[in-house]
Order: structure tokens, then sequence, then C-alpha cells
């Protein structure tokens, strides 16, 4: 006689664990098995899915499952564009790696997820477009930009970027990007020099984004002492727009100038 095997529901029948979902009994005397129901569900004003391996969660659409007795479940979470995956909790997961939980016994797991706020970025310059008027000591200079040190750590000084000498040089920077982004806020130039003279010269930046250039704003060197100087541009941009980014320099002042730049990057603000 070839075996068969029922599922019995447990229904609210108090003489058995209400632990057990179901106990499958093969008439052909194989045994049964209990199975017990992992339940998961999601908090936070965020959204994503939860997952799970071996398959049976996919929440999204189905949040419980009943997995046999004493399996190992991983769940695993993943936010969607504009949100963020926090922590687990429930049934000793924490933290935003994988949830691990062995159905001994009913379990419920719940995920976090809120919606996202700006993150901060960086970029450095990828190529030079174009051929660069600026009085070069180091060439190709973006190969040495490429190598920055963020802050709060300090560039290396031995060697400059750049030597500005005259009025009215010029310089077009190509920019590397971030990938995922929704929306950018803000991009802040940021420039790392000194100047060694006594004139009033000063470095104009200008930064390309939604096909135009944005107002230019300006900077002027500490003498004698490397410093970080910055430029800060406001507004709503895209993927495409941050893509296509570029940085423009113009020294500006008097000839006789003698500004040292060692290196440059752009900090950006954006949203995934």
């Amino acid at each position: 006689m070839t075996a068969t095997s029922t599922v019995y529901s447990l229904g609210n029948h108090t003489n058995i664990s209400p632990n057990a979902i179901a106990t499958r009994a093969g008439t052909g005397g194989g045994g049964s098995t209990t199975q017990y129901t992992l339940t998961t569900s999601k908090t936070g004003e965020g959204t994503g899915t939860v997952t799970s391996n071996p398959s049976g969660i996919s929440c999204g659409s189905t949040c419980n499952y009943d997995f046999d007795d004493d399996t190992e479940v991983t769940l695993t979470a993943e936010a969607t564009a504009g949100s963020t995956f926090t922590a687990w909790s429930g049934e000793g997961c924490s933290g935003t790696g994988t949830c691990v939980v062995t159905l001994s016994e009913a379990r419920e797991v719940a995920a976090n997820f809120d919606v996202a706020g700006p993150q901060v970025g960086y970029v450095n310059p990828n190529a030079d477009v174009g051929t660069p008027e600026w009085s070069m000591i180091a060439a190709p200079h973006w190969n040495k930009i490429n190598k920055v040190t963020l802050q709060p750590d300090l560039p290396d000084t031995g060697t400059d970027i750049s030597d500005l000498t005259t009025a009215t040089h010029i310089d077009v920077f190509d920019m590397t990007t971030i990938a995922s982004v929704a929306e950018v806020t803000n991009v802040k130039i940021w420039v790392y020099g000194l100047k060694n003279s006594w004139n009033a010269d000063f470095i104009q930046g200008s930064v390309y984004m939604g096909g135009e250039w944005k107002s230019t704003s300006s900077f002027g060197f500490v003498r004698y002492t490397p410093s970080w100087q910055s430029l800060s541009f406001d507004g709503t941009w895209t993927q495409s727009d941050l893509d296509a980014m570029q940085v423009k320099l113009i020294s500006t002042g008097s000839n006789g100038m003698d500004n040292h730049i060692y290196s440059m990057y752009v900090e950006v603000t954006y949203t995934q």
C-alpha cells in the first residue's frame, strides 16, 4: 500500500502544545513532523522586504510561514529606494546583518525600516576637461588630486597640483559620481592650499549641475599657511545631473600672485 500523509489542524485544542502548528502523520508508519510558525513584521516609517532561507517568507506579501521543527532559518532585510533598514528586534536578533532563528517553537521577528535621511558622499576629479590653462608644476595634475585624503586628515604638501601666478587662469574638471542617488541638495567644493604673496588675489569656484554653471563664488587662501577653503551650492538635482557634474576654478587678481593648491574634492549631500 502506498503511504499517504495528512495535515491535522490543531485549531483551539487545549491538550496540545500551542507552539506546535501541525503534525504530519504517515499512515504507513513513517513517523510525524512537527511544524512551528515563524512570523515576521515590519516597523518604522520606511519600506522594505524580508525574505527567508530556506524559502517561505517574502514579506512583502507572505510574512508568516510554517517550518519543520528545528529548522534554522536565515532572514534578510532589504530596504527599498528612499528607505533604510535600521535594525532587527525579537528572538535575540539585532543590528543590520542577517537574522538567524531556529524553529524549536513559534518565533516572531520584526525588521525596522526608516525613511532615508540625507547622506554625505565625496567625489574626486576624474579628468581635466580640455587643455589646462593653469601654470602646472605636476602634470597630469588630476592624478595627484585623485589621491586626496579627505578632511580632517591633511593632504601631502610636498608637491603642488598647480601654481597660480597669472590672473584669469582657468581649469575645469570632470568629477567622479555616486551611484543610486535619488536627489542631490547640496554640493560643496573643498580646496586645500596657501598663497605666498601679499596680493589680494582670489580663486573663484563654480559647479556645473542641471545643465548650467551655478553662481560663481570666491575664496582667498591664507598667506604661508595651508588651509581648507570651501564653496557651497544649494539646489535640487538628479542622478544624471550628478553624473555630469564639473567643477571650474578660476584665479582672479593681479599678476604676481603665488597660489599653491595641493588638493581638491567635492562633498555631495544626497538621498537614496
